[in-house]
């Protein structure tokens, strides 16, 4: 697949990144990758050991399942511990992004990872404590509401696209354990989102991952029960 370094550039490592570290914090055995971009997330979990199956509409990316995520029922046979879907939704009508959301548990044993572009101008502050490690504090102006040419929204585009209308049509069929603009690249939005069925921890479960996911003593290579051990035994990880 041809790289493009225009395209890939820092804020969007920033978002593989994270997308990486939540898919990681369900320690899954199966994922399926709706969008595969370049294949850097795909390939990045799979060197963590994890059967990935990639589904695009676009053939010439050679997913594994060559499908319109609008036809889910048509393409999915099976389900996968988790879903993540990055930066695909806004490129459908957001009347078909309710249908989706509405049938992903469907194909999910534990829950899915989503992330959606959010209109308006942004900044973000990176603080670098000594004790604390990195801070980010993300700053939205209430000006230049303005969406992408190729998205038929985003989130705060519109009235009806608000991010409390988004959390609700999720919460209808999803637990939002985690939510967040994603530091480097606050343009993106990011969800973690659990099958309202499954019976978890959950603040117990939030606090470890809110301390996780801004550590830099995560380890990629151990388990996430593995990461969790070492917290219950007093491993401290920063805020």
């Amino acid at each position: 697949m041809p790289v493009d370094i225009n395209y890939d550039n820092s804020a969007r490592f920033a978002s593989y990144y994270y997308q990486i570290k939540e898919v990681l914090s369900f320690n899954p055995s199966t994922v399926l990758e709706i969008g595969i971009g370049n294949n850097v997330v795909s390939s990045y979990l799979e060197r963590c050991k994890i059967d990935v199956t990639t589904m695009d509409i676009d053939v010439s990316k050679e997913p594994d399942i060559v499908g319109d995520i609008r036809n889910l029922q048509k393409h999915l046979k099976e389900k996968y511990d988790v879903i993540l879907c990055a930066e695909v939704l806004e490129h459908i009508p957001f009347d078909d992004f309710k249908k989706i959301i509405s049938i992903l548990p469907k194909y999910i044993n534990k829950g899915a990872v989503i992330t959606i572009p959010q209109a308006g101008l942004r900044f973000t502050i990176i603080f670098d404590f000594p004790l604390f490690h990195f801070k980010t504090l993300c700053v939205r102006l209430p000006i230049f509401y303005k969406k992408a040419k190729e998205h038929y929204w985003e989130i705060n585009y519109r009235k009806s696209y608000s991010l409390k209308s988004i959390r609700k049509i999720m919460k209808d069929v999803f637990l939002i354990e985690k939510e967040y603009s994603i530091p480097a690249n606050p343009y993106h939005r990011m969800f973690v989102l659990y099958k309202k069925s499954e019976n978890l921890p959950l603040r117990e479960r939030t606090s470890f991952l809110q301390n996780q996911i801004h550590s830099n003593r995560y380890y990629p290579n151990h388990s996430h029960q593995e990461n969790y051990e070492q917290y219950q035994q007093g491993h401290k990880l920063c805020m």
